[in-house]
């Protein structure tokens, strides 16, 4: 055989090809699509602490090194007979499965011979599936010096809507969200910025809550009686306020309980969130889908 022959059957190995008995921090990957078995990678210095069980990863697979994304399923510090790929980024700043859940999502596919990343894939939500970590995102809020004169400001009606709605609201909210929920665009928004009307910040947003993704602008209410804008108004309350309550809005039938249910969910849409209704008779489907 040739010299240059034997040349192309002695390369060099690759880094994590050579033996290295030192003990690694490792996490143990597995991905949704592609092979079925868990894949060992190292965890770099800059995301040890960072990096738990229940996230997501950017992790290099194949020959060619192509970033692809995984779960990480397992954590440890253990003595790897050689020198593994190091994962590259993390795609969840928290983890989205406690033990609990990876513990049931691995029996779960070894009861039914299918993938565990198939099962991890089925086991999240698609909602949460779709964001990837955190964005930068511009919020917007009424500053109270403008809150203080509202009644006394002449503008147009576009304008004067979006003033209208951030006035009820205690905190910032991103831009694209006031103004699908105002049902503009983005030019009155401009135009009230010019004015010193309204005041704006760039912060870190958590994309799960679907910061600058468009919302469907959902068509005005019917004008409410008294007892309907006070059962409302302390729904209102729970959502602005950030603490996990149950509300029980009692009313014979054709009170008008379903109304404020609507209203109550057009206003949790407005924040980006997602609301789910139960409707105990089939019938009443069609009369729900026409409000919208």
């Amino acid at each position: 055989m040739k010299p240059e022959q034997q040349s192309l059957f002695e390369l060099e190995p690759a880094a994590w090809e050579l033996d290295d008995s030192a003990e690694q921090f490792v996490a143990t990957v597995v991905f949704s699509g592609g092979p079925q078995q868990p894949f060992d990678y190292c965890v770099p210095d800059e995301l040890r602490g960072k990096l738990t069980a229940g996230q997501r990863v950017r992790a290099p697979f194949g020959p060619g090194d192509r970033p692809r994304m995984g779960y990480c399923v397992r954590l440890d510090q253990r003595i790897v007979p050689r020198r593994l790929k190091p994962v590259l980024s993390l795609v969840d700043e928290r983890p989205l499965l406690g033990p609990a859940m990876l513990r049931l999502s691995e029996w779960m596919a070894e009861y039914y011979l299918c993938p565990w990343g198939q099962v991890l894939e089925a086991v999240v939500p698609a909602g949460v599936r779709g964001r990837a970590g955190t964005r930068e995102t511009r919020f917007v809020w009424l500053p109270n010096r403008v809150a203080a004169r509202l009644s006394g400001l002449r503008l147009p009606p576009k304008q004067s809507r979006i003033l209208s709605y951030l006035s009820g609201r205690r905190e910032a909210m991103p831009v694209a969200q006031l103004a699908a929920a105002a049902g503009c665009t983005m030019a009155p928004i401009r135009a009230l910025e010019k004015k010193g009307l309204l005041e704006f910040e760039i912060r870190r947003f958590d994309a799960g809550a679907a910061a600058g993704a468009p919302v469907t602008a959902a068509a005005p209410g019917l004008k409410l009686n008294a007892d309907q804008q006070r059962a409302l108004d302390a729904i209102r309350g729970a959502l602005h306020s950030q603490d996990h309550r149950t509300v029980l809005v009692h009313g014979i039938t054709g009170s008008g309980k379903t109304e404020v249910y609507m209203q109550a969910i057009t206003e949790v849409v407005s924040f980006g969130r997602q609301a789910i209704v139960l409707v105990p008779e089939i019938s009443l489907i069609f009369s729900l889908t026409n409000k919208n």
